[in-house]
């Protein structure tokens, strides 16, 4: 992947906690699977693991030092697996719900992303992602980042 990804941002625990309640139904059902595709230092990992009941929760990183600092802070979370790797090259066709903040990551990255997600994954993205369906995108009510604090989210279901 050609992204540096020097420039990031992550969501709060609160606008965590606002993004499972509004997008419930798919974070209530504990057979679902999470992704968080860029995920950093690992928070909203935490976050949807003491929130949820999800069946799984996967953090995928590219950035080595990011990936061993999110490793010191996931300890003892049986449910949480973290992947050092460039997200277009992980299988994620048992995804459920994938979170991506695309902010800084290039679209044809996230346009090729789009096209390898499962049928009926709820993408949860900070920009919309082009598709052929793009009016079939909604905007969640504004989630609290440590960058900005009432900032949408788009969010789709995959046709």
């Amino acid at each position: 992947m050609n992204f540096k990804g020097d420039t990031y941002g992550v969501i709060t625990k609160k606008g965590a906690k606002d993004l499972i309640t509004e997008l419930q139904s798919y974070f209530n059902n504990s057979s679902n699977v999470f992704y968080d595709l860029g995920s950093a230092n690992g928070d909203l990992l935490l976050y949807v693991n003491e929130m949820t009941n999800l069946k799984s929760i996967t953090g995928i990183e590219l950035h080595k030092e990011r990936y061993e600092n999110s490793l010191k802070k996931i300890t003892n979370s049986p449910r949480i697996s973290l992947i050092n790797k460039d997200f277009i090259q992980v299988d994620l066709s048992n995804a459920n719900i994938v979170y991506l903040d695309n902010t800084a990551i290039p679209k044809d990255i996230c346009n090729q992303l789009f096209q390898n997600l499962p049928k009926d994954c709820l993408l949860i993205a900070c920009r919309r992602i082009k598709c052929s369906y793009m009016s079939d995108y909604k905007k969640t009510n504004p989630i609290e980042k440590d960058y900005a604090k009432s900032y949408s989210n788009w969010y789709i279901t995959i046709k």
